[in-house]
């Protein structure tokens, strides 16, 4: 019963069943309290052999199962790492994006969970690997993006968000130094979660003007001033809140599996169609989307500049600075390169 994590409680209330009553058990329920600390403290002493000789057994049935470990001074176990064949395969097709979290502590030594994850091509959480750490130490985190890299075959992400962890960060620009590193906007926004809930009940169209501001590709100069302008019509410029501002966007697409029915296409473009067999469906639906939206520019070619165009909104009065900002997008189809100076495209994850 402790093994399958039983409360106490259930665990003394199933003896008194099995033996008619708590008064034939044969032990009160501090012997049994003692019982349980003895048979934990038993476990755990070979808790680290145990997970070893499962990464080893893991190793002989597939070959590209991946663990390592370190030791401290006095031949301790410090810090696991492992990612089984599949999870390295995913990391491959999808490694260009990744998060690393290290939120989950609730393992009975309490150790930090770091688990490097991403999104595939069905907009779904993949894990790429899973590493428990003594420490959120400089040195520990070093560790840790080594042995990641030596298991990725020293590909490094594209991009890599994180919360705002210091000693994470030392780690990244040491190990990672080419790798793009960002904050997660999840774990911001989960810091004030409890005192934005109150803003939003004092104001009823915060969250929606809040999100706008933090979800729409905005240059620098404008997020500056789009955050002032919320600032000052709610009145909270002296707010906590307003640390808010070094947030990014994260993707965090979740959709279901996609079936195999076809997908109905909305226009008459040829690449729509083909499109449509080649993308999954969750990534179709965010094409379409993304296709939808763009008939809302207009697109100017610059005289100066063969290769560059001008795009604006349409609706020239919408309420966000983004609706009357010229983009430059450079379209030079010799050269390969399609840019557009509001990195969304790249910021998303979709190319280098």
């Amino acid at each position: 019963m402790q093994l399958d994590n039983h409360t106490h409680a259930q665990m003394m209330s199933t003896l008194s069943h099995m033996s008619s009553g708590p008064w034939y058990m044969g032990h009160t329920t501090r012997d049994w309290v003692n019982k349980k600390q003895k048979f934990a403290g038993e476990e755990s002493q070979d808790d680290v052999k145990k997970l070893l000789d499962f990464f080893k057994k893991m190793l002989k049935i597939n070959p590209e199962f991946f663990f390592d470990y370190d030791v401290d001074a006095d031949n301790r176990v410090r810090n696991v790492f492992w990612a089984n064949a599949s999870c390295k395969g995913s990391y491959e097709d999808f490694g260009d994006c990744i998060t690393f979290d290290t939120t989950y502590k609730t393992n009975k030594f309490h150790m930090p969970l770091g688990v490097f994850a991403g999104v595939n091509h069905h907009l779904q959480s993949t894990i790429f690997a899973v590493a428990l750490v003594r420490d959120e130490t400089i040195p520990s985190f070093e560790w840790v993006f080594k042995t990641f890299l030596r298991c990725m075959n020293n590909k490094p992400p594209i991009c890599m968000l994180t919360d705002q962890c210091s000693s994470m960060k030392a780690a990244l620009k040491t190990i990672l130094p080419d790798t793009l590193h960002k904050l997660c906007r999840w774990h911001i926004m989960k810091k004030y979660k409890d005192h934005l809930a109150l803003l939003y009940k004092a104001h009823e169209k915060l969250k929606d003007d809040l999100n706008a501001v933090l979800n729409h590709p905005l240059m620098p100069s404008e997020f500056e001033r789009a955050w002032k302008d919320l600032m000052q019509k709610y009145n909270l410029q002296n707010d906590e809140v307003d640390k808010c501002i070094q947030t990014r966007k994260a993707v965090e697409h979740i959709e279901t599996v996609a079936n195999e029915s076809e997908v109905k296409t909305t226009t008459q473009f040829g690449f729509e169609v083909q499109l449509s067999k080649v993308y999954t469906r969750a990534v179709f639906a965010d094409f379409k989307e993304t296709l939808y939206r763009n008939t809302a520019f207009r697109a100017e070619w610059c005289p100066e500049n063969q290769t560059k165009y001008l795009v604006h909104h349409y609706n020239r009065s919408d309420a966000f600075d983004w609706a009357w900002h010229k983009f430059q997008v450079v379209a030079d189809e010799e050269k390969g390169v399609y840019e557009c100076e509001c990195k969304l495209w790249t910021h998303t994850g979709a190319t280098r």
